[in-house]
């Protein structure tokens, strides 16, 4: 046998030996950060993690779905999402944007005329995403004031002139502020500029195109979608339910559900899937209030993966007991999905998530 050929072989040996050495010392360190959340009592939900795309995912559902009922929760438990919703929102308006029928730095006024002249003409559509619009949150100010007004049935439109007349607090796009309000006019845009429902915009536009079939917005009480989880401050000694009515017109901001699975399949498909451009595709990832890490719709964190640190698409959400955490490493990396339904602090579950990441990374 040729000397060096054999030499060849036993370095691709060892090689390829290390390789799977180091492939399983990473599915070790992952499974360990899993078996670590699910051996908490108070932990309920799902758990996936997925090395890179097209690679089959870990995941594990853990505990109760609906207690009451004795439902466990599975891989297609559907879990409200919370602000992921922004994310998801975000992501059809850019589509509507690469179809001319929105334009980011447009002045939203062309779509809502009715608002007050300062904000039709100053505010664009890109400070509503990125909630730095300085419309003040007239949405929260009269929940406060009545929490039965998320009950109240108006349209997006309504509710829009109702409650995002209010003069400007701050110049557009200079302050941060976390307002549910700028999403009421997101809705109310989106309806006006495609001249359809957003609900039926959502489902052309992202639902559809990605068969996302355990992905949406409830008509009515999430409790009634077919295999929804329940959310809980408590399981014991006898379950304690927290719900939190979201009125309809505040859908773009935190009414979606979804899964573990599409949660993924959606990050896969924005990050080289080709479901976005690449333009649409940077200005969904492209932090524009440092501070807090915001981009549009969403997060992007810096994280320490593989002695480096890289920038990683973070969405978070809560709604009521309902938490959730979507990370995604660009570049075809890993995506960690965790969903959650009995109030874990949204903290924690961040830092397992930072967790499962590097725990895939090479040390």
């Amino acid at each position: 046998m040729n000397t060096g050929m054999c030499r060849m072989g036993w370095g691709l040996w060892l090689v390829l030996w290390l390789s799977g050495c180091a492939t399983s010392a990473a599915h070790r360190r992952m499974v360990g950060e899993v078996d670590a959340l699910t051996a908490r009592p108070d932990f309920h939900g799902v758990v996936l993690v997925a090395a890179g795309r097209g690679q089959a995912p870990y995941l594990r559902a853990h505990g109760m779905a609906n207690a009451e009922a004795g439902v466990a929760a599975t891989a297609a438990t559907r879990y409200q999402i919370g602000s992921v919703s922004k994310w998801l929102t975000s992501i059809v308006v850019l589509r509507l944007v690469e179809q001319g029928k929105l334009g980011l730095d447009t002045p939203i006024g062309q779509w809502l005329p009715f608002l007050p002249e300062e904000t039709r003409e100053r505010v664009r559509l890109r400070h509503l995403l990125s909630n730095t619009s300085g419309i003040p949150n007239g949405v929260m100010e009269a929940y406060k004031k009545d929490r039965s007004m998320a009950l109240r049935q108006m349209t997006a439109a309504e509710a829009s002139l109702t409650y995002g007349s209010g003069a400007l607090q701050s110049v557009p796009g200079a302050v941060w502020d976390y307002s549910l309000t700028n999403w009421v006019l997101v809705r109310a845009l989106l309806e006006q500029a495609n001249g359809k429902s957003f609900e039926q915009t959502v489902e052309e536009e992202l639902l559809g195109p990605l068969k996302l079939k355990d992905t949406g917005l409830p008509a009515g009480s999430f409790a009634d979608v077919p295999g929804a989880a329940m959310g809980y401050t408590a399981l014991q000694p006898v379950p304690r339910r927290k719900l939190e009515p979201v009125p309809a017109y505040a859908a773009a901001s935190g009414t979606f559900y979804s899964t573990a699975e599409d949660l993924r399949r959606i990050a896969e498909a924005i990050d080289g899937g080709g479901f976005l451009s690449a333009d649409s595709v940077r200005e969904l990832s492209t932090v524009t209030v440092p501070e807090a890490r915001y981009a549009l719709g969403g997060r992007v964190e810096t994280v320490l993966l593989g002695g480096r640190s890289r920038e990683v698409a973070w969405e978070t959400g809560q709604l009521g007991a309902f938490k959730s955490v979507v990370a995604h490493v660009p570049g075809g990396g890993a995506t960690v999905v965790i969903l959650n339904n009995t109030d874990l602090p949204q903290s924690e579950l961040g830092a397992v998530a930072q967790r499962l990441l590097q725990a895939l990374e090479p040390h």
